[in-house]
């Protein structure tokens, strides 16, 4: 069906071009074929939230701007109980609590 949608809207696409009203595209040898890849270029793209995000995409904006600076001052430190010192850091320095 989806096919046959896309063929539809090729054909209509090669009469305006018959009828003068636009040129033929050049990117694809199949008109078919290049009108499919139009529409699907066209097609609004889901927003990423965190969960769809890629793991890389994901560390880069949620984890390394907050974890980076902390593991930094665990290095300048040098407390007697590292973890427990970051894990009091983090909290202390959590962006995503409101101030009191």
């Amino acid at each position: 069906l989806a096919q046959a949608f896309v063929f539809h809207l090729a054909m209509a696409d090669e009469t305006k071009v018959l009828e003068g009203q636009t040129a033929p595209s050049r990117a694809y040898d199949d008109p078919v074929e290049g009108r499919a890849a139009e529409l699907v270029a066209q097609r609004a793209q889901p927003v990423l939230t965190h969960h769809s995000l890629p793991m890389r995409q994901y560390m880069d904006e949620q984890i390394v701007p907050i974890l980076l600076p902390a593991l930094n001052a665990v290095a300048a430190e040098r407390p007697a109980d590292p973890v427990e010192w970051l894990a009091y850091y983090l909290l202390k320095n959590n962006p995503h609590t409101q101030a009191a």
